[in-house]
């Protein structure tokens, strides 16, 4: 699995609420990956949308880049949301973990219409996890063998109504998550596990 490397110690974060002059009380959400079709990233803008008639609180930021990045900001200036959606260019995976500790919430929505996007195991999900962010993630073989061992977000279907239900939710029940669940899934979902049993199929 594409995990990265165990962190130990948290890093400095990135401030995105001085980034993005955002108020304190913010719930900042974070897609980070490629910008292209299968991870909901129309969706999840509309699902903004929707969550924006309830709540001013709820902040997206999408970080990354793709084909697909022209057409969702042009998206997001046609639903008047550059207030609520801000997007960030991508920067190397090495400053990348600073920018997930940013936040209070990863997005990691697959949209199941091939076979590798069924069985997709992304990466973003275990940068989450080494970040301790609590994660709103689709339903998915490996998403649900994830979620249903270590109690670390929540998953929703990939609808813009219950993606918006999911953002609520999250924003309600923050202190729900406990630091131990984070702590077992990061020993687990990182690559010096990944690496020791890589070296065992080879030998």
């Amino acid at each position: 699995m594409n995990c990265p490397s165990y962190i130990e110690e948290m890093k400095t974060k990135i401030d995105f609420r001085k980034l993005y002059d955002l108020n304190v009380r913010d719930f900042i959400f974070l897609y980070q990956g490629v910008l292209n079709d299968g991870r909901g990233l129309k969706k999840l803008i509309d699902a903004f949308k929707q969550v924006s008639n309830l709540t001013d609180s709820a902040k997206l930021v999408i970080l990354g880049d793709g084909v697909l990045r022209n057409k969702l900001q042009n998206k997001v200036k046609i639903l008047k949301m550059e207030k609520t959606v801000f997007f960030h260019d991508f920067v190397s995976y090495n400053e990348l973990i600073q920018y997930t500790m940013g936040a209070d919430f990863g997005i990691n929505l697959l949209e199941a219409f091939n076979l590798s996007k069924k069985l997709a195991s992304p990466n973003k999900m275990f940068e989450y996890i080494q970040a301790e962010i609590p994660v709103l993630s689709s339903f998915s073989p490996e998403n649900d063998l994830l979620l249903r061992d270590h109690k670390i977000g929540i998953q929703c279907e990939n609808t813009v109504e219950d993606i918006s239900k999911g953002i609520m939710n999250l924003c309600n029940q923050k202190k729900v998550f406990h630091n131990q669940d984070f702590k077992e899934a990061k020993n687990k979902y990182c690559w010096e596990n990944q690496e020791a049993k890589l070296f065992d199929i080879v030998k």
